[in-house]
């Protein structure tokens, strides 16, 4: 559903009384085969259709998924913006954690 353009996008309210949209926009294969500028497109068109969650991992594209989405929403105010990224499972400890964090 769209209201102008704008995507309606429900918000799922956590047990802990935390907000976030009920759904969003994956990254998966973003950062593979010489398209980042496409991706960075993607995103940020996403953004202007009223998409605030993003998701990305670590281990998409080796991490490059998360240096596109950096580069989609640079310049954006950031608060506005749900974005989720996830550690490998060899990452997770707190150190390998804390260093895969300062990675991108």
């Amino acid at each position: 559903m769209t209201k102008g353009g704008i995507m309606h996008i429900p918000i799922k309210k956590l047990k802990n009384g935390f907000e976030m949209p009920g759904f969003g926009m994956g990254t998966y294969k973003m950062g593979e085969e010489n398209r980042d500028q496409d991706d960075i497109n993607t995103i940020k068109a996403a953004i202007d259709l009223g998409i605030t969650h993003i998701d990305t991992a670590e281990a998409y594209a080796d991490g490059s998924a998360e240096e596109i989405v950096g580069k989609a929403i640079k310049g954006r105010v950031r608060s506005g913006l749900f974005i989720v990224s996830k550690v490998q499972e060899s990452h997770l400890n707190y150190q390998e954690t804390k260093t895969a964090l300062h990675r991108v």
